[in-house]
């Protein structure tokens, strides 16, 4: 079978990446592929305008988390596209509140999984590993996320991983848990505080696909101790930047 040669390199760069857990330069990709430097480039500079591969500020290249995690699916295509927009939107929010943002999607093994996340300059912050997982529980992306699936999906998650006690405050009870998530879907936000790290407190939205599905959640993972000083600006940052991801969604969608 005749294979498009473009295609072809591009199927091969994607895996090549998949393949590797660290950010490499062109060079290193140029001498791994016996390819111009040129062409390269070009490959490249088209998979990070897609939002497959990031490309950080000391210009070296790794596969995007979300692709990672989600591979091709059609909510992961636009995922990573909308990832790629949304950077500077990002490093703007963390500027602004001065704290963390993250970016999770749920994965249908009953988890969230970091996918971006965009730090402060303020010496005490939250860092997270992108591609870790956190339970759906007892955080507030979980709880956020599944505030947007159907019932059916809830009980499924949710019967993934026994419901564990991770602090003092952590609650555990199906039954309050679903009050929660009930709540989050009605006020269109979520707190939680202490239940999975105690100190931190996460408050969090949903950004959901044209077709109203749940496709990531953006989160603030704040200190508890300077959260109440913060909750409104944080809440109202959230909401701004909901709206901004909503708008970008609805603009590749017509593509």
């Amino acid at each position: 079978m005749t294979e498009v040669r473009t295609a072809a390199r591009t199927l091969d760069l994607l895996e090549y990446f998949a393949r590797i857990d660290e950010a490499v330069s062109l060079a290193t990709v140029t001498a791994a592929f016996d390819m111009p430097k040129t062409s390269v480039l070009a490959l490249l500079r088209t998979l990070c305008s897609r939002g497959y591969l990031l490309k950080d500020d000391r210009g070296l290249y790794s596969l995007s988390e979300a692709f990672r995690g989600q591979g091709f699916g059609w909510s992961s295509g636009r995922l990573t596209h909308l990832l790629s927009q949304a950077a500077p939107l990002l490093a703007q929010l963390a500027e602004n509140a001065g704290e963390t943002i993250l970016v999770g999607v749920l994965t249908n093994d009953g988890f969230v999984r970091f996918v971006a996340q965009s730090l402060p300059t303020t010496p005490f912050r939250y860092q997270v590993a992108l591609g870790h997982t956190i339970p759906v529980h007892c955080t507030g992306m979980g709880r956020m996320l599944l505030s947007q699936c159907s019932p059916e999906r809830q009980a499924m998650l949710l019967s993934k991983h026994p419901l564990g006690s991770f602090t003092s405050s952590t609650v555990t009870s199906l039954a309050e848990i679903r009050k929660k998530i009930k709540l989050a879907a009605q006020q269109g936000y979520c707190v939680v505080k202490d239940e999975y790290d105690d100190g931190g407190t996460a408050i969090c939205v949903a950004i959901n696909d044209v077709d109203g599905e749940p496709l990531a959640a953006l989160n603030f993972a704040c200190l508890s101790s300077r959260f109440e000083g913060k909750r409104a600006m944080l809440l109202r940052e959230l909401l701004r930047a909901k709206a901004e991801l909503t708008t970008l969604l609805k603009r590749s969608a017509v593509r």
